[in-house]
């Protein structure tokens, strides 16, 4: 009887991210959202996007063109349920499937997939947290160059560029990401990229009125958003007031009224919330 070779599979903490994966119907969302225009290519969208994911949280860090031998010792039928050839995996399908997933609109296609997951998990949203963030990025671009002649150009994802920087450094070009996040599960449930130097009053009214609506609509209980004071703006209130939701912000102090309180109270009278935050309460009519 010839014996037979042992052949030895890595599977290390993929396994667990592949049944997440599996688990929230990421897959399945994304291919009935964008669904292969031909049956003659190895794997769908939603297959490679999962193929993406694997790698991403493989924390390898090389580049796109590697990810079939990163593969190329995984056990493929246990992460993919199916027959699957590492070859499959290479950057020709993988980048259509980014070109895809950029033509549907990442933060539309995110939002469905979030979605879903609340609802496969069993999760409500009855408060939200919405913030932004900046990430600084090293090197040049080309909207940059564009931006500065004061040309116009193609529509891009956003605009890398120098703004306000919550790291204190001002000289690096950054990119900011808008974010709302379920308070109690902490998951975020949309997100989407925007140019540094945008306007948080403007973008927090802009998205209370296109995405928390909807958010709301899948709640029995009124929606509560928490924000800084980039969300108390006159147009947010009006959206809050006529969807019927909540906030918790903080007031601007720039406010004439908010002026007015703190110039006819002492310092003494206002409640310590922690090391950094005071406040007092007041009653508008």
């Amino acid at each position: 009887m010839a014996q037979q070779k042992a052949v030895i599979k890595n599977m290390d903490h993929l396994g667990l991210i592949a049944g997440m994966v599996d688990e929230l119907k990421i897959k399945e969302t994304i291919d009935k959202a964008i669904p292969s225009s031909s049956k003659s290519k190895n794997l769908s969208y939603g297959e490679a996007t999962k193929t993406m994911i694997l790698n991403g949280l493989g924390y390898v860090n090389k580049q796109l063109y590697l990810t079939p031998l990163f593969f190329k010792d995984k056990p493929l039928k246990r992460l993919f349920g199916s027959d699957v050839d590492f070859s499959w995996f290479n950057d020709d399908a993988l980048g259509r499937t980014l070109d895809k997933l950029f033509e549907y609109g990442v933060s539309e296609l995110y939002e469905k997939i979030a979605s879903r997951a609340l609802k496969i998990l069993n999760l409500t949203l009855s408060t939200i947290h919405l913030d932004s963030t900046s990430f600084h990025l090293d090197g040049r671009y080309p909207n940059q160059e564009i931006r500065e002649k004061g040309e116009d150009c193609e529509p891009t994802p956003v605009f890398i560029t120098q703004g306000y920087s919550r790291d204190h450094h001002p000289e690096l070009n950054q990119a900011v990401l808008n974010l709302i996040v379920g308070h109690k599960a902490g998951i975020p449930v949309w997100m989407k990229p925007a140019d540094d130097n945008q306007i948080d009053a403007e973008a927090f009214a802009n998205i209370v009125k296109g995405h928390i609506n909807s958010l709301r609509s899948a709640n029995d209980t009124k929606t509560k958003v928490i924000a800084d004071a980039a969300l108390f703006t006159s147009k947010t209130m009006e959206e809050f007031k006529k969807n019927n939701m909540l906030f918790i912000s903080r007031v601007s102090s720039k406010l004439k009224k908010a002026k007015e309180i703190l110039k006819n109270h002492s310092k003494e009278e206002f409640i310590q919330l922690d090391e950094n935050y005071q406040a007092i309460p007041y009653v508008v009519d």
